[in-house]
């Protein structure tokens, strides 16, 4: 988790655009941008984290 600014940074704002579509009461949209934004959070970049570029 958070090992690359990229993914962490569009994980984030994933998980704000869903907090604010749930109090403007779309509900559905907003649980699947949350979840949407855990899974970038958690997500692996090929080139960057294990991959062929060295950080």
């Amino acid at each position: 988790m958070f090992k690359n600014w990229k993914t962490t940074l569009a994980g984030v704002a994933a998980i704000v655009a869903g907090v604010s579509l749930i109090v403007n009461g779309q509900m559905e949209a907003g649980v699947a941008s949350i979840v949407t934004g855990l899974g970038l959070l958690f997500a692996k970049d090929n080139n960057v984290t294990g991959g062929t570029v060295t950080q």
